[in-house]
């Protein structure tokens, strides 16, 4: 039809050519043939999807090749076969253009594509997840999700390092992984939790938590999936806050670091021991189940820079006495993060550690797990402040800790959601609905993110 309209009247096509028949055959979509005057009229739309099935092209695309190649040649004056070579050419170069364009997409946000069963919103026993997709990881991502969940496992922080598992670990995680998808599919386990509009789904990104939290071990991070399920549905859901429980202005967290993780901060100086340990756990709770929900809401395939969805802890024990910690705390803090929140944190820094400070981390040392103790980093003031540099960006990060946004606000004076518990539980729990969400710095790639240990004074 284009040729109809296109060429002037009374012209008339030359007879195809056995290279062109070959081309053609091959798959490459000669409108050149399509003519009622040819032998080979048929072979275009049929080359046309067959090329656009192998390559995954969308038809489009292939209709732009093809018009390319028809105003190359018709302006050239080539021959049969030249516009078929064209037409080939053509389709390598939107093809190659179509891959760049969408691996630059993907690295701008960090991320990977989800799975196709993932995107189906009605598929059959699954139930449309309302708050970001789950994640189920492609075959051609899985060595590279399996290599990030052995770093995780083996506490390797610095991803300058090109960490390299050891060899057969790769292969022992994606056959834990299969195992542990097919035993959560027979248990019929979806979704492990629902409430303020957002499940979480039984997907790869937790059932990687739990492989990691067991040394790989399918049969026991099963067994932490029930028991995950079971503490869920006792709390009937995530755990939303009471009145005031915010009110100290101890747990606060205001923004996300580089790596996309939300940044935790625990201010050890607003923690009144006198108040209930339970009151403390329900807010501690309630915090964690905050930043769950934030990184599902926006979750969109798993990330690159954050791919288990975890957090950083900063500790700030600058103005802290003897009155604002105890033992009951921490053994509160240790129960919380390994029983019933496993390897949601990834790194736990200690800011302004002193002899009190190193006291206590030698009571608790002998309750924490060995790959807690690698996370843990107790660090002095300045060195605390240019490891957040490093990790954080300046336009967020408070001028107390070296940025160059506004302090945090006192407890005392503040009345607002944002100011007590941060920006990202306020956006969370609706005081900033109608607000843009908590501003998200650029994933720059670290150089280091490991930070040497300061020797005991």
């Amino acid at each position: 039809q284009f040729s109809k309209r296109c060429l002037p009247r009374g012209a008339r096509l030359r007879p195809p050519t056995i290279p062109s028949a070959l081309v053609a055959i091959a798959g490459a979509p000669l409108t050149l043939q399509h003519s009622a005057r040819t032998p080979f009229a048929g072979l275009a739309p049929i080359g046309a999807k067959m090329i656009g099935k192998l390559w995954g092209l969308p038809m489009m695309l292939v209709r732009i090749g093809v018009l390319f190649q028809w105003l190359v040649g018709f302006a050239m004056g080539w021959t049969s076969w030249r516009w078929g070579a064209c037409t080939v050419a053509a389709l390598f170069v939107l093809r190659a253009g179509v891959k760049f364009l969408t691996r630059t997409a993907r690295s701008e946000h960090g991320d990977v594509e989800p799975s196709h069963a993932s995107k189906q919103a009605g598929a059959p026993g699954r139930p449309r997840d309302r708050c970001g997709n789950a994640v189920h990881v492609q075959d051609r991502d899985l060595d590279w999700f399996a290599s990030e969940v052995s770093r995780i496992h083996a506490v390797e922080l610095c991803k300058a390092s090109k960490y390299v598992p050891p060899i057969g670990t790769v292969a022992s995680i994606r056959s834990a992984l299969a195992l542990l998808r097919g035993q959560a599919a027979e248990m019929g386990a979806v979704s492990a939790c629902s409430g303020m509009a957002c499940e979480e789904p039984v997907d790869d990104v937790l059932l990687a938590r739990f492989l990691v939290a067991t040394n790989f071990e399918a049969a026991r991070s099963l067994e932490l999936l029930k028991k995950y399920m079971a503490f869920r549905r006792d709390l009937g859901g995530w755990v939303a806050p009471k009145q005031d429980c915010f009110r100290t202005g101890a747990f606060i967290v205001p923004f996300e670091d580089r790596l996309g993780r939300p940044v935790f901060f625990i201010r050890l100086k607003y923690i009144d021991t006198s108040v209930p340990i339970e009151e403390i756990r329900r807010t501690f709770r309630t915090i964690v189940d905050s930043i769950i929900v934030h990184l599902l809401r926006r979750r969109q395939g798993a990330s690159r820079s954050n791919p288990l969805e975890q957090y950083l802890c900063v500790v700030d024990v600058e103005g802290a006495v003897a009155q604002n910690i105890s033992l009951a705390l921490i053994k509160m803090l240790v129960q919380e993060t390994t029983g019933y929140y496993p390897d949601r944190v990834q790194e736990i820094l200690v800011l302004g550690a002193n002899s009190k400070v190193h006291m206590f981390w030698r009571m608790a040392k002998p309750m924490v797990h060995p790959r807690t103790r690698k996370k843990l980093g107790i660090l002095a003031h300045e060195e605390g402040i240019s490891t957040l540099q490093r990790l954080i960006d300046r336009r967020v990060l408070p001028t107390t800790y070296g940025g160059d946004a506004p302090a945090f606000e006192s407890p005392a004076r503040s009345t607002r959601l944002a100011d007590l518990a941060g920006a990202i539980v306020a956006e969370v729990h609706g005081e900033g609905a109608g607000q843009p969400p908590p501003p998200r710095p650029p994933r720059t790639e670290l150089q280091t993110t490991r930070r040497p240990r300061t020797p005991r004074p």
